[in-house]
C-alpha cells in the first residue's frame, strides 16, 4: 500500500522528484529528505518520509471513456494545463493529447498508448459525501439500453464508460463504493474528512469559458472536484 498521509514504506535518500525525472509510467511522489534517513534502528520503519503521491499514470488507447469516467463518474476536475489539448475543432474533439484529471491534492495522467494499464489491486478515494457519486452511478446505469444492462452476482454492469459498481459494507462499517472501469482498474470510494488540505492541484471552473470555450462548459465545475484526493494505492502481492 501507497497510502498519502500515513506510511509504513522508507524512500531512499534522493530529495524531491519532480515530474521532468519521472518516466510517465510510473507513480510519482513527491518527498523531502529528513534527518531519519540516516537511522537504520527499526523504530525508523514507523514512519515514512513520503509527503505526497502526485499522481497516478494510466497510459490508455484513447479518451473517449477516460473522460466520461474519470470527470463526469468519479467527479475530478480537468487540469487547466492541459485542457488545451481538448480545444479542437474537429470531430475527434482534441482527445489525442494528454489528460490531467485533478482530485484534491493528488491527480491522474493519462497519456496515450496501444495497450491500457491495468493496476493490480485498488486505488482508495476520498469524498466528503458519496451521495454525488452514487447518483451519477445509478444515472449512467438507467441511461444504457436494457439489453446491455444488467445485475450480476449483485453488480450493476452496462457498457458505458465503466464495467460494474457495488455498494458495500467494510469492516468498520463504513460505506463503500467499489467500481470497476472499461479496463479493469479497480477504485474503493469512501466519505470522510479531507486530508493534506494544504495542496491543491487546478481544475477548470465553469467561469473559465473565456479561456477554455466550450470545454469549459463540458468539462468545468463550479469551484472544486467532488472527489477530494485519493486515499492510497494497494498493490496486490502474490505469495509464492
Amino acid at each position: 500500500i501507497i497510502p498519502t498521509t500515513h506510511y509504513n514504506i522508507k524512500a531512499p535518500s534522493t530529495g524531491t522528484l519532480s515530474a521532468a525525472e519521472i518516466s510517465s509510467d510510473t507513480l510519482l511522489f513527491d518527498r523531502k529528505p529528513s534527518k531519519k534517513d540516516a537511522r537504520t534502528d527499526e523504530s525508523s520503519t514507523s514512519t515514512s518520509n513520503l509527503s505526497l503521491l502526485d499522481h497516478v499514470n494510466f497510459n490508455v488507447p484513447n479518451h473517449d471513456y477516460i473522460l466520461d469516467f474519470y470527470l463526469d463518474i468519479l467527479g475530478c476536475g480537468l487540469d487547466p494545463r492541459v485542457a488545451v489539448n481538448l480545444m479542437d475543432n474537429d470531430e475527434s474533439f482534441g482527445r489525442e493529447g494528454l489528460i490531467w484529471a485533478s482530485c484534491g491534492p493528488n491527480q491522474f495522467h493519462f497519456p496515450r498508448d496501444e495497450q491500457a494499464q491495468v493496476l493490480p489491486g485498488h486505488i482508495g478515494l476520498r469524498y466528503r459525501s458519496l451521495d454525488g457519486l452514487k447518483e451519477r452511478l445509478v444515472k449512467a446505469s438507467s441511461s444504457t439500453n436494457d439489453d446491455s444492462s444488467s445485475v450480476k452476482n449483485n453488480k450493476r454492469h452496462n457498457n458505458k464508460c465503466f464495467d460494474s459498481y457495488e455498494i458495500v459494507v467494510g469492516p468498520s462499517g463504513e460505506t463503500i463504493v467499489q467500481i470497476q472501469d472499461r479496463y479493469g482498474n479497480v477504485f474503493h470510494c469512501r466519505e470522510g474528512p479531507e486530508k493534506l488540505t494544504q495542496y491543491r492541484q487546478p481544475v477548470v471552473k465553469i467561469s473559465d469559458q473565456d479561456k477554455f470555450g466550450d470545454v469549459a462548459l463540458r468539462y468545468g465545475v463550479a469551484e472544486e472536484s467532488d472527489c477530494r484526493g485519493i486515499d492510497y494505492v494497494e498493490f496486490d502481492c502474490g505469495m509464492e
